[in-house]
């Protein structure tokens, strides 16, 4: 793109050199004036404007300032008579800015990454894509969960994936499950589970809601169930991950070539349905189960190993004691397991969870 305005960007001594490297990285050519100050951001309107009245500005057409600095640049360019404003923040969002300047109203108070934050937030998933999802996806290091268009990835190498509950979606009305599900999504969830009642036994309904929310959402949709047929059900009907996959239901689950291609959550309970307190035992049921899946044709596993409220400290061993014998192999994190069961602050218990978690 040509752009025929004379460019000067002003900054501090301690930007200098990543300033100068971000304007190579765009086909917008601009002069940089680097003040003696260390830091950038402490520049000042009136500091700026006596600085740059010792020098010729006159040729310039456009001069940005910090996008950091307080206060409104209207000042400088009323009294250099050269149109002044704020750049960006951050250097690096140098490149996006020039490359948009014909198309971008800049702004003498707010920074100029402030009016291309959308933009922004593509170019930054994109380069997240190419530093990470991209390179597990060629090199078979995580899989898919869900469909092009509506699919995340899985992978211990990549930031947790937040998924979301509609606790027993299949006692409430569709427009309820679908109302709580568009929330949740709202607030960040990137995958939505449909909470099936505890003793199954109810695959029509499985099928039918979860068919209407793949319908309705672009996300993926998971089922929380370890009734088969609720599971077979939900797999027909376009489901996109299983929760939950144990000792007593995997021979039966793996019959059916559809759900063998669905990614599954597998967890520490035996043919009864008991899962151990003790957290050495429960990661070596873990770990039996999950070989157990493999042996029936399961490839798509994720680990569970189970938190609960009951022996706290222990089932937070279970995830430490997994990670260490597993380091790369995926894990749920159950963080609702815990806050939906103490009355206390939620987004508190949330976040050191969360920190868990990473």
């Amino acid at each position: 793109m040509k752009l025929n305005k004379k460019i000067l960007i002003v900054t501090g001594l301690l930007a200098e050199d990543t300033i100068k490297k971000q304007i190579k990285k765009s086909q917008i050519k601009a002069d940089v004036l680097v003040l003696p100050i260390q830091v950038a951001a402490l520049l000042t309107p009136s500091y700026i404007l006596r600085k740059l009245r010792e020098f010729n500005v006159k040729d310039f057409n456009l001069i940005l300032v910090p996008g950091m600095i307080k206060g409104s640049v209207a000042e400088i360019s009323k009294s250099l008579g050269v149109a002044v404003f704020k750049g960006p923040k951050h250097a690096a969002d140098l490149p996006l800015i020039l490359e948009n300047l014909d198309k971008l109203k800049l702004s003498m108070v707010k920074p100029a990454c402030e009016l291309l934050d959308e933009e922004l937030k593509k170019v930054s998933l994109k380069k997240c894509w190419e530093a990470t999802v991209q390179p597990l996806k060629f090199k078979d290091k995580g899989f898919p969960v869900g469909f092009p268009g509506k699919r995340v990835w899985i992978s211990s190498r990549l930031p947790p994936i937040i998924m979301a509950e509609v606790v027993d979606a299949s006692s409430l009305p569709d427009s309820e499950v679908l109302g709580k599900a568009k929330q949740y999504i709202k607030d960040g969830a990137e995958i939505v589970d449909v909470g099936m009642e505890a003793g199954g036994g109810k695959p029509e309904k499985a099928y039918n809601l979860v068919k209407f929310l793949v319908k309705k959402l672009n996300k993926p949709i998971s089922i929380d169930s370890v009734d088969v047929d609720e599971i077979r059900a939900a797999v027909k009907a376009g489901v996109n991950l299983i929760l939950s996959v144990n000792s007593e239901n995997v021979k039966k689950l793996s019959k059916d070539s559809r759900v063998l291609k669905t990614p599954v959550v597998v967890i520490p309970a035996d043919k009864d349905g008991y899962i151990p307190e003790n957290y050495v035992e429960r990661v070596k049921t873990l770990e039996e189960n999950i070989n157990l899946a493999r042996k029936f044709g399961f490839n798509y596993l994720i680990a569970d190993p189970i938190l609960s409220i009951n022996n706290f400290v222990d089932s937070i061993l279970g995830y430490f004691e997994f990670r260490k014998r597993n380091p790369n192999f995926p894990v749920l994190f159950g963080a609702g397991n815990i806050t939906e069961l103490v009355d206390a602050d939620s987004q508190g218990l949330n976040f050191l969870l969360t920190l868990l978690a990473f």
